[in-house]
């Protein structure tokens, strides 16, 4: 049995108006989705000055909970095994530090080079 011509019409109609509903409710979801982010990103940009600070002693107070937490289980006081671990830890660096200069101070004249070909 056939159907009239009109009647495909409107059920074609009305399917790709549902269609078009449907990519208009998920486009506002991605638009308000990139606004919010957007946001995001002005207020974290103008908190930076407080969250750069904040967010490295937390790292830096996760990464040396361990050493304490152990200093403190074999009888340490809290500040003076907080105080060695910091005192450790900024041995290390400054070993590292020391480490990793003299090759990189070895290698200025040839970095300088480099640079100044790729510029001309």
């Amino acid at each position: 049995m056939r159907t009239p011509e009109g009647t495909q019409r409107s059920e074609r109609t009305a399917a790709i108006g549902a269609g078009i509903a449907t990519l208009a409710q998920w486009s506002l979801r991605l638009i308000l989705i990139a606004v919010g982010l957007y946001i995001v990103g002005i207020v974290i940009g103008q908190l930076w000055i407080i969250l750069l600070p904040v967010l490295l002693a937390l790292i830096l107070s996760t990464v040396l909970w361990p050493p304490v937490a152990f200093l403190r289980r074999k009888g340490w006081p809290p500040a003076l095994a907080a105080l060695t671990v910091v005192v450790g830890a900024l041995g290390v660096l400054t070993g590292v530090i020391a480490l990793i200069t003299p090759p990189v101070a070895s290698q200025l004249e040839n970095i300088a080079a480099a640079a100044s070909d790729g510029l001309t």
